[in-house]
């Protein structure tokens, strides 16, 4: 059940495990509190207040991954169309300072990179731009195509 990121069927996974995870942490964080009110005469003023409080960043963290992701779908599988010789990545989800950028496929092989934008509002020569500097540090002879 656990996808790598590239894999098909990664987004919808990650955005289960993500939402799980804001979901736990929140119900142990007020199981704290609740423990704390409940040994301290339902005084908020104790240690446990101060531990629930705290258990709020990791949860917020989750939550943050989940938004980030939740406007992206996974696509349908296209496998068969590449050959033996390109690898083929699915569900990408990436993120630069400015933007965040979301590709349904990518196939990368034979000195090629060619992506497909996922949908919704992406400037396509931003992407492009950000993915050929990126590539780049593979080294000089791969192509980036987006389309």
């Amino acid at each position: 059940m656990n996808k790598k990121r590239g894999e098909y069927g990664y987004i919808a996974a990650r955005k289960k495990k993500t939402l799980l995870g804001t979901i736990i942490i929140a119900l142990i964080g007020v199981a704290i509190f609740l423990v704390g009110l409940f040994l301290n005469k339902m005084s908020n003023r104790n240690l446990f207040t101060i531990i629930a409080v705290l258990a709020v960043l990791p949860a917020a963290k989750q939550l943050v991954a989940f938004i980030v992701l939740f406007p992206f779908k996974t696509t349908q599988k296209a496998k068969d169309m590449i050959g033996e010789e390109m690898k083929l990545y699915s569900d990408l989800v990436i993120t630069s300072p400015e933007k965040i950028m979301h590709l349904d496929l990518a196939a990368v092989g034979n000195g090629q990179v060619i992506c497909l934008l996922g949908q919704g509002k992406q400037e396509l020569n931003y992407v492009r731009k950000y993915l050929t500097e990126g590539v780049h540090n593979w080294g000089r002879n791969y192509k980036v195509k987006v389309v």
